[in-house]
């Protein structure tokens, strides 16, 4: 039997799993409260399972091994970086998110500074950085299916997608971290399995373990690099709606602190896994050829067709795992801050499972066109952080509000960051960074002005 013999069982017989878990999931879903935030009730274990799986995609899997393979310990950057803001979020942001009683990230802009217009843009802003994430996604899953399994059946990709579109569709949040759960038991199982299989076979050296603390040819080098691999997936997790709708619907704010806290330590220990695979790769010789996973290259290498299957299937649940939970939240951006209340609670979770549709398709047609998606996730990530990010801060941190700070915050944050992109100005510094500190100014000279008007 061949590994895309073996892929396509495993991989249609999860598909299936899948839709019918977000089908159960979804005759319980009945009111808009249980559809976007299932309830407030989600408890620590579900919710530190499904922020764990937002997290661990493509990037922290091939990713992290390709960096391991040619850097070392640098390869870990990412990895430290998204659990750094798990631990921001464990000291207490999280649960302050949690606090606010609020559905959406930009829905702190009408709340606490009584600016409809604002948490329209903010929102839209979240809705075009989740869309360009999910978008990068579909891509990696696409390249798995081609590079991993060597299959170039585009229907089979296609009905996978679809399926999953369907069952977000249908099961809302419930739904998705219902799946979730089950996909995180696949990878963790899976690479658990497979790392402790190479250390009893004598594959994994205690070489490669002690190799991981070496830096080979380290690629940072300045300020704006080490901002980009450390800085940025901290700074993104602190606004992202992906991950502050899980806060949101957690049981209580102490829960949502405990389960960024777990999450932030799961994050770590996993990443270790494919940096050590990385590491032995380079050090028994391995050749990678371009274009082509050292993860990858190295399970091909020592497992059979059956292995190679269920390492496959266990990376794209990853990507699924973190691409149910960017439709999720692209559905409610656009649902609970555009669609008005008046509609009825009905309605509007029809509206959710509607967009979520139109919103799956696009992204998954757009997919063919997008090459660069290093390029798609970057600019996904600035754009969101330099517009929104000094704000929601400040409601979290119950600093002075004032809507004109806000305002001026958002309108100078996006401005100074458009400018810089488009190469109005050329600077050495990472521009989200530039972007955010002017943010943050014009945040303060808003708060100044408007005490002095009211003096």
């Amino acid at each position: 039997m061949t590994v895309v013999y073996w892929f396509s069982v495993f991989f249609v017989l999860f598909s299936v799993l899948y839709y019918w878990i977000g089908l159960t999931v979804g005759k319980n879903t009945l009111t808009e409260n249980d559809y976007f935030l299932a309830g407030r009730t989600i408890g620590l274990v579900p919710l530190a399972g499904t922020l764990l799986a937002t997290q661990i995609g493509s990037g922290l899997t091939l990713g992290t091994a390709d960096a391991a393979y040619r850097y070392g310990f640098a390869g870990l950057f990412y990895g430290f970086g998204c659990a750094a803001g798990f631990v921001v979020l464990g000291l207490g942001v999280a649960g302050a998110l949690r606090s606010l009683n609020v559905g959406t990230t930009a829905e702190v802009f009408e709340k606490y500074f009584a600016s409809p217009a604002l948490k329209r843009i903010a929102s839209l802003l979240s809705i075009l950085s989740l869309t360009g994430i999910f978008i990068a996604q579909v891509v990696a899953s696409r390249h798995l299916l081609s590079v991993g399994v060597g299959l170039e059946n585009d229907w089979l990709f296609i009905c996978f997608w679809v399926v999953l579109i369907a069952y977000t569709m249908y099961g809302g949040l419930p739904g998705v971290v219902a799946t979730d759960l089950l996909q995180m038991t696949v990878i963790v199982s899976v690479f658990v399995g497979f790392i402790s299989w190479c250390w009893w076979q004598g594959l994994i050296s205690g070489e490669a373990v002690r190799g991981l603390g070496v830096v080979h040819a380290m690629p940072v080098r300045g300020f704006a690099d080490w901002f980009g691999y450390l800085g940025m997936p901290l700074l993104f997790s602190l606004v992202e709606q992906d991950l502050a709708q899980r806060f949101f619907s957690a049981q209580s704010s102490k829960i949502a602190s405990r389960a960024a806290w777990a999450s932030a330590v799961g994050i770590v220990s996993f990443a270790t896994i494919p940096a050590v695979i990385g590491v032995q790769a380079r050090l028994s010789g391995l050749a990678v050829v371009s274009g082509q996973s050292p993860f990858i290259a190295f399970v091909s290498q020592h497992l059979g067709p059956l292995g190679q299957a269920l390492i496959m299937c266990a990376l794209v649940a990853a990507v699924a795992s973190t691409a149910d939970s960017l439709l999720c939240a692209i559905s409610s951006n656009v649902v609970q801050d555009f669609v008005s209340p008046a509609y009825g609670s009905v309605m509007r979770m029809r509206s959710a499972e509607l967009v979520t549709g139109i919103v799956g398709v696009v992204s998954l047609v757009s997919s063919y066109y997008c090459t660069n998606v290093l390029t798609v996730l970057i600019q996904s990530y600035e754009l969101l952080v330099s517009g929104i990010l000094v704000p929601v801060l400040m409601c979290v941190m119950r600093a002075p509000l004032g809507r004109l700070a806000a305002m001026w915050s958002v309108t100078i944050g996006l401005g100074v960051y458009a400018g810089l992109w488009f190469g109005f100005v050329s600077i050495a510094a990472p521009y989200s960074l530039v972007a955010l500190g002017c943010s943050l100014v014009a945040y303060g000279a808003g708060i100044m002005v408007s005490r002095i008007s009211n003096c």
